[in-house]
């Protein structure tokens, strides 16, 4: 797992995890399966699109395609498709949720000039 925290803007396979983690592919898959619940596949798309809703939450002038590729994944079109099966909409209204959520500072007025 912290492989993954580490390493999950990268293209990650499973081969590869479970080489660092010393065992075998299929050890690894099981474990994936048993232990988290979930397949590798599955869990590196959520791991990516947390850090992708993080960084569309922090920085609101990167473009999202931008942060997508930044994220690990490799088309616009994957990377919206697995934002809205995760937070239920689009990364462009999570990201209006954001602004919309934004306070506004006040309007203070300006104080006459000292003498």
């Amino acid at each position: 797992m912290f492989y993954l925290g580490e390493h999950y803007a990268q293209p990650v396979s499973l081969d590869e995890l479970a080489s660092h983690a010393h065992v075998s592919r299929s050890h690894l898959s099981f474990l994936f399966r048993t232990e988290l619940h979930t397949a590798f596949k599955t869990l590196l798309g959520r791991l990516r699109v947390q850090k992708a809703s993080e960084l569309l939450s922090t920085d609101l002038r990167q473009p999202i395609t931008d942060v997508a590729m930044s994220v690990g994944f490799a088309d616009l079109s994957h990377f919206e498709k697995s934002f809205r099966r995760q937070w239920g909409k689009s990364p462009r209204e999570f990201r209006r949720g954001i602004v919309a959520a934004t306070p506004v500072p006040a309007h203070r007025p300006l104080s006459a000039p000292a003498r």
